[in-house]
């Protein structure tokens, strides 16, 4: 087993029963990945049973690690005029009275492409498959929508260099799926960068996440890799409070010294 990443940050969470954390909220996905050179990687893998396979929290699904104190906003087709609902997040909770917030986890897998330059990824949702037959590992085929990945709740950019996924996308059904985006859905509740938002089918939901951030850590295991995706603080805003330390200590030794 060679590991090709390491997870760099690991964060404290609470102990609150039933609160998600950080290692709840950590996605796995297993399945092969094409070598592009330069340590890019590209492929679809499936999410796996965490609980089957005795990885993460050892339990089936995967929560979202929503922003604490916001609000998470969920409504029955809106474009129909059907009043939004909404939830405040507690525990970093958007579904309060789902554990875990995603238990279809057969139904989701993550792929990581290249498009005009740039290296992207997105969590996809395939509606339709069950436990039985998880998942399907083609792209959408216009003859045939079963189990086909439709609906794109997270993705963005991804950087190989520094191993981080960042959440920067409204969240859309992928072309062809004959499901168009609702008006005045997820897109007109906070939906975008740094959030878990879809206009399904049946309607609309928006979880802003406490961190837009994904450390990815890749294993190869066999034929395959496993890959996890672990909500990690901002780069950026890391290197900032580091910045801010390192002045201020700065600033206290110029002033000891005059």
């Amino acid at each position: 087993m060679r590991k090709l990443a390491v997870v760099g940050i690991l964060l404290a969470v609470g102990t609150t029963a039933m609160a998600n954390t950080v290692q709840s909220s950590t996605m796995w996905f297993q399945g092969t990945l094409q070598d592009e050179g330069g340590g890019v990687y590209t492929g679809v893998l499936a999410c796996v049973n965490e609980e089957a396979a005795g990885i993460g929290d050892g339990v089936g699904g995967f929560d979202i690690y929503g922003k604490e104190g916001a609000k998470a906003w969920f409504g029955n087709d809106p474009g129909s005029g059907a009043v939004w609902k909404s939830e405040t997040i507690s525990d970093h909770d958007g579904w309060p009275d789902w554990n875990p917030d995603t238990p279809d986890w057969y139904q989701y897998s993550v792929e990581f492409y290249v498009e005009g330059g740039q290296t992207k990824w997105a969590l996809r949702n395939h509606a339709g498959a069950t436990e039985e037959n998880p998942w399907y590992d083609s792209f959408w085929n216009t003859n045939s929508n079963i189990g086909q990945p439709k609906g794109v709740p997270m993705s963005g950019s991804m950087d190989w260099a520094t191993m981080i996924a960042t959440e920067t996308d409204v969240g859309e059904y992928l072309p062809g799926t004959l499901t168009p985006e609702i008006p005045d859905g997820a897109a007109g509740y906070g939906g975008g960068a740094g959030a878990w938002d879809m206009d399904w089918s049946w309607g609309s939901e928006v979880v802003p996440l406490q961190y837009s951030d994904l450390k990815v850590e890749v294993t190869e295991i066999g034929n395959g890799y496993l890959v996890s995706m672990t909500p990690v603080p901002e780069p950026l805003t890391m290197m900032t409070l580091f910045g801010s330390v390192a002045a201020l200590g700065a600033y206290i030794r110029k002033r000891r010294a005059a």
